[in-house]
């Protein structure tokens, strides 16, 4: 199902701008979830021992508001939202949403049932709250397809994030097939010589024919898993006469990506690399926060009142060959009341110009007074 920005799918039904199942309201949790950590009280001793944080499952809302023509037209409407979105069994479903700026993203897991407002059906309108939980917190792509044609070859997961989500098709060549991926230091491996063809699972751990019997035997006892880092990944291949990997890439969905150069910046990069025109580097970069849509002209409305100010970001170079990442919390102090949808990127605290711009993951909505503080991860601006 192809999807327009702001618009997702579950279980065949479509909801979002433009559809019967309008969203009210932002999107909830897709920002970063908050660590599991895994950290060791020091008994007797103050504090606690380091241990490895890793991100837990991501549980996102939807609310949505459905505008019939009748009751019985809302009521019809209704329970094919309550279908889509019925527990499932014991195996996870996709829920894909398209952000503004990105290509589609999806989810796995679970969903978790639908909460009704029923108070104006009379009217046709319904109010509903769906919520999923992502077992996996990352977010998934388009799937992508390598060909391993040579002996050595650098398989780019286009991601942010590690991903499990690819499968490998292997043709035996009558050696012993042996797949290793260099930078992780593992490999799949058979125990013996192998004719025909295999299609091996990375995260299911299966092994099987085209037709579907199971060969997860046919391994050796020292085989040894391994996941696709974000970026380039060198596989070697021997004892195999063709080979193709199909990934899914994995992004960890940061808070705020830009994509977005404006006009202005696109003609400073064509002046600078190509006509030999100078130009002199920011001293320092400034976020800024908008209550809605920017544009490559540099226009929206910021935000204004209390305390609002542009506040300095600095970054660091991001896991893709474009990507920059935020290195630091920023924190805007004493907002105003507001909700705010867009963020940029300019080279001033005051005036100047809008470089980089996009939509929020998720609008942050603040009350008088409030500070609002976007973590260090959280500003993702690409160069793609």
């Amino acid at each position: 199902m192809t999807l327009a920005d702001w618009q997702g799918e579950l279980g065949g039904l479509a909801f979002g701008a433009g559809t019967l199942y309008e969203l009210t309201g932002p999107v909830g949790g897709l920002g970063t979830p908050a660590p599991r950590t895994s950290d060791v009280d020091r008994g007797a001793h103050p504090g606690e021992v380091s241990g490895l944080d890793v991100l837990p499952r991501r549980v996102l809302t939807v609310p949505f508001g459905v505008n019939a023509t009748t009751a019985t037209q809302a009521m019809g409407l209704v329970q094919a939202l309550k279908e889509a979105w019925a527990e499932s069994a014991l195996v996870d479903v996709a829920f894909s949403l398209q952000l503004p700026g990105m290509t589609a993203r999806r989810w796995y897991g679970r969903p978790r049932g639908i909460d009704l407002e029923l108070g104006s059906l009379s009217e046709g309108w319904v109010e509903a709250l769906g919520t999923f939980e992502a077992l996996d917190p990352y977010a998934y792509g388009d799937p992508v397809v390598v060909p391993l044609t040579t002996t050595s070859t650098v398989v780019t997961n286009p991601g942010d994030a590690p991903t499990d989500r690819f499968t490998i098709e292997i043709t035996g060549a009558g050696g012993t097939p042996v797949l290793t991926n260099s930078g992780a230091d593992a490999s799949i491996r058979w125990a013996a010589a192998l004719t025909g063809t295999r299609n091996i699972d990375l995260r299911a751990r299966t092994v099987a024919t085209t037709g579907g019997a199971d060969k997860y035997s046919e391994l050796s006892p020292s085989n040894k898993w391994w996941d696709l880092q974000a970026g380039g990944n060198t596989i070697t291949r021997s004892g195999i006469s063709a080979a193709s990997i199909t990934l899914e890439p994995a992004y960890r969905l940061r808070a705020n990506r830009m994509a977005g150069m404006t006009d202005y910046l696109e003609g400073k990069i064509r002046g600078h690399v190509l006509l030999g025109e100078a130009y002199t580097q920011p001293v320092a970069v400034y976020l800024a926060l908008f209550s809605d849509a920017t544009g490559d002209d540099g226009t929206g409305t910021e935000a204004t009142g209390g305390s609002y100010g542009r506040q300095a970001v600095t970054f660091a170079a991001g896991a893709g060959p474009g990507d920059a990442d935020s290195d630091a919390a920023v924190t805007f102090p004493n907002m105003p009341a507001g909700t705010w949808t867009h963020a940029a990127l300019f080279d001033a605290a005051g005036g100047g110009n809008m470089l980089i711009h996009g939509p929020l993951g998720a609008s942050k909505t603040t009350g008088t007074g409030d500070d609002l503080v976007v973590e260090a991860g959280d500003v993702s601006a690409s160069f793609d």
